[in-house]
């Protein structure tokens, strides 16, 4: 999980800082390094998305269809399926996506 995934929850309590340390947290937030700040995927996602805005219809279309065999797989995590039930949703509806 990135850091800013664990100081979300905190996003508030900085949102009521003084101004002054606010800027002063975000300076040196803003000079930790990306894989620290985003995640250590950070960098194979950023090479991905500049890939991709190159890439032709035909293999946007592929990969579409590869990631949408993983969204179809059966969900085991009990949270997602609850969300899913809540929603009344689940993976099978993605089976109908015009490619």
């Amino acid at each position: 999980m990135s850091l800013e995934d664990q100081l979300y929850p905190l996003l508030d309590s900085y949102n009521a800082l003084p101004h002054w340390l606010r800027s002063t947290l975000g300076t040196a937030y803003r000079h930790l390094p990306h894989g620290w700040r985003y995640g250590a995927r950070y960098a194979e996602f950023k090479e991905l998305a500049v890939a991709g805005e190159q890439w032709s219809e035909f293999r946007l279309i592929s990969s579409n269809n590869s990631a949408r065999c993983c969204i179809t797989r059966p969900i085991t995590v009990p949270f997602t399926k609850s969300v899913f039930c809540a929603q009344a949703s689940g993976p099978k509806m993605f089976t109908a996506l015009k490619t």
